[in-house]
């Protein structure tokens, strides 16, 4: 936590006076939760199996997917597993390594969020003897429609504390804080996520996260969701699902990629979610992709 961000909570407890300071306090201890922050790599070495945009490194016989709009997808993020290895607070069971890769549409934002066509996950486990020596940095077909190429960023992770912001509002009415010391400390807690982890980080959990799941769980059986399906005793069956979802990946996309949208509407952050079952046996062509 740098200077400021400790100045700017030590005022907000002091403004709150006694009687709310202890409840400030545990509202922060309660929420906090271990992730795996996505930092910026050296541009100048060698990739050392993580990175976000720019050439994903694939076998020869490649083939560069595309969405239903015949445009071809955006290279998103590729990583290989044996450097991601999830907190132990979280008791997930992962493959050992392999290199998961991840496209989706450039046109995702106007995709409904069930649509398998807006996203393409692969995944594939290295031999003993070939641990994907054979791969050349693939380059999208030059007469297929479609955007440039993303920017390319080298990352590695980095085990970092952040603070669950809807658990934090959770506790925070709980203790029934008055609402203008909730509504400050929530924007205090986002701008110390934002410090920790601006660029997007694996595991762990944040705003819109349980909602995803929901989603997740009745795209998966074919089904848009919306708030009042949810709730219908009907979808009850995808309901009881959410929690077999997790949060495998936060890609903050509107810190990382910067580059000119044509005018478009911009993609805030993408999420990947995956069910642990899969996450287990590396079924990751079964994990979802939702950007917002």
């Amino acid at each position: 936590m740098n200077d400021e961000l400790r100045t700017a909570l030590r005022e907000l407890v002091l403004a709150a006076g006694p009687n709310w300071s202890t409840a400030i306090e545990n509202c922060l201890a309660n929420s906090k939760t271990e992730i795996l922050a996505i930092r910026p790599g050296d541009q100048d070495k060698i990739r050392t199996g993580a990175a976000l945009g720019g050439r994903p490194l694939m076998a020869p016989a490649f083939d560069w997917p595309g969405d239903r709009a015949g445009q071809r997808m955006q290279f998103l993020l590729q990583v290989d597993l044996k450097n991601i290895v999830p907190p132990q607070q979280y008791g997930l069971v992962m493959p050992q390594g392999g290199r998961l890769t991840v496209f989706r549409s450039a046109q995702i934002l106007t995709m409904p969020d069930k649509d398998r066509r807006a996203f393409q996950l692969t995944f594939e486990q290295a031999a003993p003897d070939n641990i994907f020596t054979d791969h050349i940095f693939a380059d999208p077909p030059s007469d297929s429609p479609g955007p440039p190429l993303l920017p390319a960023l080298n990352f590695s992770t980095e085990a970092v504390w952040s603070l669950d912001i809807e658990r934090l509002n959770v506790e925070t009415l709980g203790y029934a804080l008055p609402q203008n010391f909730s509504t400050a400390l929530l924007h205090w807690a986002q701008k110390y996520n934002l410090y920790t982890c601006a660029d997007g980080y694996f595991f762990g959990g944040g705003r819109h996260v349980e909602e995803e799941k929901e989603i997740c769980a009745f795209a998966a059986g074919g089904i848009s969701w919306d708030a009042t399906r949810a709730r219908d005793s009907h979808y009850s069956h995808l309901t009881a699902l959410k929690d077999n979802w997790i949060l495998l990946a936060r890609i903050k996309e509107e810190s990382i990629f910067k580059s000119d949208t044509r005018g478009e509407k911009k993609i805030s952050y993408s999420d990947i979610l995956i069910q642990k079952e899969d996450l287990a046996q590396g079924l990751f062509e079964r994990a979802w992709l939702l950007s917002r």
